[in-house]
C-alpha cells in the first residue's frame, strides 16, 4: 500500500468551479465588446461605412471640382444664347452657344460671333477671330459617315506609315466611271489620307517646303492631324470652314474677302497646305487644308439646307454661264450658300484627297466651268494655275 505525500497542495472544486464562473464572465463581457452593439467589431463595421461614405463623397469632390474645371474652359452653359454675344468681345476660352432653335455649336477661344452672323446654324453660323479671319461652323450629325475603321493597319503608299481610319469619300453617281474610293495605300483611285510617290517622296517637297526630315515623317504628321481633326469633330459635332476662298500671302495666309491666293501666285499645292497648316495653331483651335471627306460633309449639308450640290450649283456659284471671269472671293452676295461664299465655281479648291500617285483633288469647279460644288477634278501637286486654290478649316482642339 503507498503511502500518501504530505505537502502537495491540490486545487479544491469549488476553486474549480469558480475559475470556471470567472472565465465564462470574463469571455462574455470580451464578445459583448466585440460584437454587441458598441461592440469592437460592429464599431469596426461603423468605421469602414464611414471610410467608404467618406471616399464617396470625396470622389464626388473631386468630380465636381472635375466638371468645374472643364465647364470653366468650354463653358458649358446652358443659357448662353447666340443673340446675347452677336458682335461681342472675342472670348477667352471655347464656348457653348445655343442657336434661336436650342441647337448648339461652339466658339472656340481665341474667336467672337460676328456681326454678319445669322441666328441659326443651317443659316451660317459666322465667327471671327481678332485678324478679321471669319468661318463658318458645319454641324456633323454622325461622324460614322464621314469615314471607315479598320481592324488591321492600313499601310500608306511608299511608307511605313499605317492607319486604322480613312475617309469614307462620297463619290456621285456620273463621277463612278472616274473616281472611285479605295483605302489609303491603293493607287488606283481617290483615298485619303495618304502619301503621293511621284512627288510627296522628293525631298525638295517634304523638306524644302514642308520641313519634315523624312518622307515617313510627312506621313506621320499627316494621320495624326487627321485624327485630330477626327476626334474634334466627334467631341464637338462640328467643325468650321473658311467662309472664303484662301488669301492673303504664302507667309500671312488670310480668310477675308479679296484676291484669291492661286497655286500659281504661291507655288504648288505644297505651299498652300503649308499657309493652311499654319495660319492658327492656338490651345483652343488649329486649322488644316481642308479634307476630302469635309468637303462630302458640307456638300451633304447644304444639300439638306435646299442648295444643289450635286447636279447644278450655278445658280449660288460663278460659272461659265454665270459670271465666268476670276473674281474675288466674297465679291457676290449671289455666290453664297449659308454665309460660305464661293463654294461652287470660282476656282477649284485642293483638298487633301489624294488619286492615283501624282494627284490631289479638287472640288467646286472654277469660272470657266460648269461642274457643280460636289465634283471631283484632278491636278498635279506643282500645278501653277490661276484657276487652282484651296480653302481652309478650322477644328476645336
Amino acid at each position: 500500500m503507498k503511502k500518501i505525500k504530505k505537502g502537495i497542495k491540490g486545487i479544491t472544486l469549488v476553486a474549480l468551479v469558480v475559475t470556471i464562473i470567472v472565465l465564462l464572465i470574463l469571455s462574455g463581457v470580451a464578445i459583448s465588446l466585440s460584437i454587441g452593439e458598441d461592440g469592437i467589431f460592429k464599431r469596426a463595421q461603423d468605421a469602414s461605412k464611414i471610410y467608404e461614405n467618406a471616399s464617396q463623397n470625396e470622389l464626388i469632390d473631386i468630380e465636381k471640382v472635375s466638371n468645374y474645371i472643364e465647364d470653366y474652359f468650354n463653358k458649358k452653359v446652358d443659357d448662353i444664347k447666340i443673340s446675347d454675344i452677336i458682335g461681342g468681345d472675342i472670348l477667352e476660352n471655347t464656348t457653348k452657344v445655343k442657336d434661336t432653335n436650342g441647337e448648339i455649336f461652339f466658339v472656340p477661344g481665341g474667336f467672337k460671333v460676328s456681326e454678319e452672323t445669322e441666328n441659326e446654324i443651317n443659316k451660317g453660323i459666322v465667327i471671327q477671330d481678332i485678324e478679321g479671319n471669319e468661318f463658318v461652323w458645319v454641324p456633323v450629325q454622325n461622324i460614322g459617315e464621314m469615314i471607315i475603321n479598320s481592324n488591321e493597319d492600313i499601310i500608306l503608299d511608299n511608307v511605313s506609315k499605317s492607319t486604322r481610319t480613312y475617309s469614307n469619300l462620297r463619290i456621285r453617281e456620273l463621277d463612278k466611271t472616274k473616281f472611285s474610293m479605295v483605302k489609303p495605300g491603293d493607287i488606283t483611285s481617290s483615298r485619303e489620307p495618304d502619301i503621293l510617290r511621284d512627288y510627296d517622296t522628293k525631298e525638295e517637297y517634304y523638306k524644302g517646303i514642308l520641313g519634315f526630315n523624312t518622307v515617313d515623317d510627312m506621313a506621320d504628321s499627316m494621320i495624326k492631324e487627321y485624327n485630330n481633326m477626327l476626334n474634334s469633330i466627334n467631341k464637338y459635332n462640328g467643325f468650321y470652314v473658311g467662309r472664303y476662298e484662301l488669301t492673303g500671302s504664302i507667309s500671312e495666309p488670310t480668310v477675308k474677302k479679296g484676291k484669291v491666293l492661286t497655286t500659281q501666285e504661291a507655288g504648288n499645292w505644297y505651299y498652300l497646305y503649308r499657309s493652311c497648316n499654319n495660319m492658327i495653331n492656338t490651345m483652343y483651335a488649329k486649322t488644316t487644308m481642308i479634307y476630302g471627306c469635309q468637303w462630302d460633309e458640307i456638300c451633304e449639308w447644304l444639300k439638306e439646307c435646299g442648295f444643289d450640290t450635286d447636279n447644278d450649283s450655278s445658280k449660288w456659284g460663278n460659272y461659265s454661264n454665270t459670271g465666268g471671269t476670276d473674281e474675288p472671293t466674297g465679291s457676290n452676295e449671289k455666290w453664297q450658300a449659308n454665309k460660305i461664299y464661293d463654294l461652287a465655281g470660282n476656282h477649284w479648291e485642293f483638298t487633301q484627297e489624294a488619286y492615283s500617285t501624282n494627284y490631289r483633288v479638287g472640288r467646286a469647279g472654277a469660272f470657266g466651268s460648269t461642274s457643280p460644288a460636289a465634283d471631283r477634278n484632278i491636278d498635279t501637286q506643282i500645278s501653277l494655275d490661276t484657276a487652282d486654290t484651296t480653302r481652309v478649316t478650322l477644328y476645336i482642339k
